[in-house]
């Protein structure tokens, strides 16, 4: 009846300790839930300014391309008017001009906020 007893008594111990040790880890990862969740509102934040930004740059751009196209039409529409005044044919080339250069800037600028997105998805993903 001793040994019985005494069997019990390890096999509680040995069953307690097994508990204590799983609500600790239950403990530890509910911390470590929590430590994610906060880290992925974070990224979330992130992606959504980045989103915001991307769609800004997107209009931006449509904008300038319809302002090319406008200009273009100009161009082709005073060429044919007024072949001589090369002035304003050249004027309005120059603005062209500066307007291209801003719609490349503009798309080089949303693919390096796509790039920063993808690369924020990536580490999410990790």
């Amino acid at each position: 009846m001793k040994s019985k007893l005494d069997t019990t008594t390890d096999q509680l111990a040995t069953d307690s300790q097994k508990i204590s040790n799983a609500l600790k880890m239950t403990h530890e990862d509910a911390q470590m839930i929590m430590e994610l969740r906060s880290d992925l509102q974070k990224v979330c934040s992130l992606l959504e300014g980045s989103k915001e930004r991307e769609d800004k740059q997107r209009h931006i751009i449509l904008n300038l391309k319809s302002h090319i196209e406008s200009l273009t039409d100009q161009l082709n529409h005073m060429s044919e008017e007024k072949y001589g005044q090369g002035n304003t044919l050249k004027k309005m080339l120059q603005d062209r001009d500066k307007i291209q250069e801003n719609l490349q800037q503009a798309e080089k600028q949303n693919g390096d906020m796509l790039d920063q997105i993808k690369e924020l998805q990536s580490k999410n993903k990790d």
